[in-house]
């Protein structure tokens, strides 16, 4: 078989695969129930100094919401997890950093969408000790003053964060039930 020959098969094959997930996805997608939970998080909003994939332009992340609810999508808060609408989506924000006050807050208010803020519950009032300042620009993280107003919005609610920044699947089953219970009492000791 020669060269031409054995490039038109790949190219063949490649473009079968192409054809087939994508018929795979369309199917999928005209099939999935139409409550399945799409999960949207962030972490790091703003524009760094460095080049990285970890950081998210606010203006990519405002057009990106708007176009989401033109198209029929209902932001839900954790209250709503029992009792879904259609198309609904749940919009998590990590780390609790003051970028997600001064950056998203306001954008999420003037469009009535609410969120949930994972925060660290040992860095509010205080530092993130997770983040390598001579990598990237550094983030300061939530007051208490501002988890108050974040709170008396009504548009945010908050849960916690594996402490010292570690993965959720690092951390161990003890340290878990230590977050969940965090979670709950995030809103009552911080706001």
């Amino acid at each position: 078989m020669g060269t031409e020959a054995l490039n038109y098969w790949v190219w063949a094959v490649i473009g079968l695969t192409v054809l087939l997930i994508s018929i795979s996805f369309i199917w999928w997608w005209k099939k999935r129930d139409p409550r399945a939970l799409l999960v949207l998080s962030f972490e790091k909003i703003g524009k760094p100094r460095a080049r990285t994939n970890q950081w998210y332009a606010p203006r990519k992340l405002k057009f990106q919401l708007i176009s989401l609810q033109q198209r029929g999508f209902s932001f839900i808060t954790p209250a709503q997890l029992t009792h879904l609408p259609e198309k609904p989506i749940w919009l998590t924000f990590m780390g609790g950093y003051r970028s997600f006050y001064s950056e998203v807050f306001p954008f999420l208010q003037e469009h009535h969408i609410p969120a949930t803020l994972f925060l660290v519950p040992d860095a509010v009032n205080h530092y993130n000790t997770w983040q390598d300042p001579y990598q990237e620009p550094w983030q300061d993280v939530l007051t208490s003053k501002e988890l108050i107003v974040l709170h008396k919005s009504g548009l945010i609610s908050f849960g916690a964060a594996p402490l010292e920044g570690k993965e959720v699947s690092a951390v161990s089953q003890q340290d878990a039930l230590f977050l969940m219970s965090e979670s709950i009492e995030i809103g009552r000791a911080h706001v």
